[in-house]
């Protein structure tokens, strides 16, 4: 398992910050930043644009542009083309693509001998039982098999999910990447988790699960974020998720 810490903060000041201080708590647990993902979603890469991606290079993090491309076949391969330009290490597409958008991505990366990955979103956390049935009209784990399986097939590299669905994934294709949002670190002492999220504030993922149980369920990449933001001690919240993960 490896960390993945989301820099969706309200500027790009303030997400070089958090880069920074990730660089400290890594040099202070003699682990190296090229063992740390950083995911930018969609409003510090609308907000930024690509330029603050080759920095984040340069300091040596793997980059995880979280985008979840979600279109018709020709236009998802366009955009992936574009997105491959960037030198990323790994891309979000929506399962809900479809088997063919994925099949054409899929072998276009192959072709070109890329090495980024593609991993599909399956349903996202903010989902609870009867949302997703409102949309789909099936329950959560149905619809993660059903998307597991299409991605699979398609020749995708991972899917994310809740950490509560890792094991239909893993059943799917055990080679299929397990990407987990939704983490919380209801064990250290800066986080005060309730019914209303971390501190007291609105928290819109409805499927979350702490830093030890994603360990147990055999995820590949957890994804941090609020937890680590909202901390009193941003540098020690980071030093023992690290230590919880590497050591």
């Amino acid at each position: 398992m490896k960390l993945c810490v989301a820099l969706d903060l309200p500027s790009k000041e303030q997400n070089q910050n958090l880069a920074d201080e990730i660089k400290i708590a890594c040099k202070n647990s003699n682990i190296s930043t090229q063992n740390i993902w950083l995911k930018v979603g969609l409003r510090s890469y609308i907000r930024d644009g690509g330029e603050p991606l080759k920095r984040l290079q340069d300091e040596g993090y793997k980059i995880f542009l979280d985008l979840k491309l979600y279109d018709i076949p020709n236009t998802m391969l366009d955009a992936i083309i574009e997105c491959e330009k960037l030198a990323i290490d790994m891309l979000t597409i929506h399962a809900s693509c479809g088997f063919k958008a994925m099949c054409m991505i899929s072998e276009y990366l192959r072709n070109k001998q890329s090495n980024l990955l593609i991993v599909a979103v399956s349903v996202l956390t903010s989902f609870d039982e009867a949302g997703l049935y409102e949309v789909y009209g099936m329950g959560i784990k149905e619809c993660v098999r059903k998307l597991a399986t299409l991605a699979y097939r398609s020749g995708v590299d991972g899917l994310v999910c809740a950490i509560n669905e890792i094991t239909v994934i893993k059943e799917v294709a055990p080679s299929l990447l397990a990407i987990t949002p939704g983490i919380r670190m209801q064990s250290l002492e800066s986080m005060q988790i309730n019914s209303r999220g971390i501190n007291g504030s609105k928290d819109d993922q409805h499927r979350i699960a702490t830093l030890q149980e994603a360990k147990k369920a055999n995820s590949d990449l957890v994804v941090i974020g609020r937890p680590i933001y909202q901390a009193s001690n941003r540098i020690h919240t980071l030093e023992m998720i690290l230590q919880e993960i590497y050591q």
